[in-house]
């Protein structure tokens, strides 16, 4: 009796789960379609084939779901910055392949992301959550470049707040002529991490970048060679 009532209780969950993600993507289209201050709970209930009491089953509140739809990109973006599977020592690498991985991010949240900046133009509420997602992520890659520079690995030129508001600049900035197909992908961000280099006291040729571009994510993490050693002319001191 008490597997059967766990078995039944996971179904639940399961069920619920997905009735969550069915309203919460459901959300998604309309937001994007209608925006979200003509958007009504019952134009996301019926999207996604449920009664508007089912919706206040798993949300008090439309802007509940807009909470969850905007934290899905805050989720990529988290992704994107995740450098587990790098070695955090090299800096240019570091900086290489997470913002290729936001630039994808971008790319595929681009109408999510405008409509996001639209409203926050006008509702203090989506002003306040979606400038709270993107103060998370700024602060998020200062802390790595603050913690390279205490270590000696970088010098920045700036403050790493500004670096890393740049550099989130950037790739919102170059995201839109790849969406649209007038820059290729690897170009972008090696225009995006050429001008992150000089910002942390980093030089590297176009050779590099295009090699870190063109590695698998699941590559082994690679560190920077030692700098060369320029031979004193015989007969010098």
């Amino acid at each position: 009796m008490k597997g059967t009532g766990w078995a039944k209780r996971e179904a639940y969950s399961r069920e619920d789960a997905e009735r969550r993600h069915q309203l919460v993507d459901a959300a998604r289209k309309v937001f994007l379609r209608r925006g979200y201050r003509l958007t009504t709970i019952a134009d996301i209930a019926d999207k996604a084939g449920v009664s508007r009491a089912t919706f206040y089953v798993y949300f008090a509140s439309k802007m509940d779901v807009f909470v969850v739809v905007a934290e899905s990109v805050r989720a990529e973006f988290l992704a994107a910055q995740d450098i587990s599977d790098l070695d955090p020592d090299d800096v240019h690498l570091v900086l290489t392949i997470t913002t290729e991985r936001a630039l994808d991010a971008v790319v595929r949240n681009h109408t999510l992301i405008a409509l996001l900046d639209h409203e926050a133009i006008s509702h203090t509420d989506v002003k306040r959550i979606w400038g709270g997602i993107r103060e998370g992520i700024i602060e998020r890659t200062a802390r790595y470049l603050a913690d390279s520079a205490s270590r000696g690995l970088v010098n920045l030129q700036a403050a790493p707040q500004t670096i890393a508001r740049m550099g989130l600049g950037s790739v919102e900035a170059f995201a839109l002529p790849v969406v649209d197909g007038r820059l290729e992908r690897m170009r972008a961000v090696e225009e995006i991490v050429s001008l992150y280099l000089p910002l942390v006291g980093l030089y590297a040729s176009r050779d590099r970048l295009t090699e870190e571009v063109d590695a698998p994510l699941n590559a082994p993490a690679r560190t920077q060679p030692p700098p060369r050693q320029v031979q004193a002319p015989r007969g010098s001191t």
